[in-house]
């Protein structure tokens, strides 16, 4: 899973680990990343899911692609 800024890290890490991901992967230098609210928010489930920072999130996704995983993502709104 990845996030983006302005969304709700904690709300999103409560999903990701209702949905089994494996681990979430956040922008470096655009992304709150795992703060004391977002872990609260998560009702105690970011110490269950992997985090991890990357500095180029593209390369990042073009690699794992790469390397045989599915990148799949959902945007709201148009």
């Amino acid at each position: 899973m990845v996030w983006r800024p302005g969304a709700s890290s904690g709300a999103i890490l409560r999903s990701a680990a209702a949905f089994g991901v494996a681990g979430v992967i956040i922008s470096k230098d655009r992304a709150a990343g795992v703060t004391p609210a977002a872990v609260r928010t998560s009702a105690g489930q970011a110490m269950r899911v992997p985090v991890v920072r990357v500095t180029n999130l593209a390369r990042t996704l073009d690699e794992l692609k790469e390397a045989g995983y599915w990148i799949v993502g959902s945007a709201l709104g148009d």
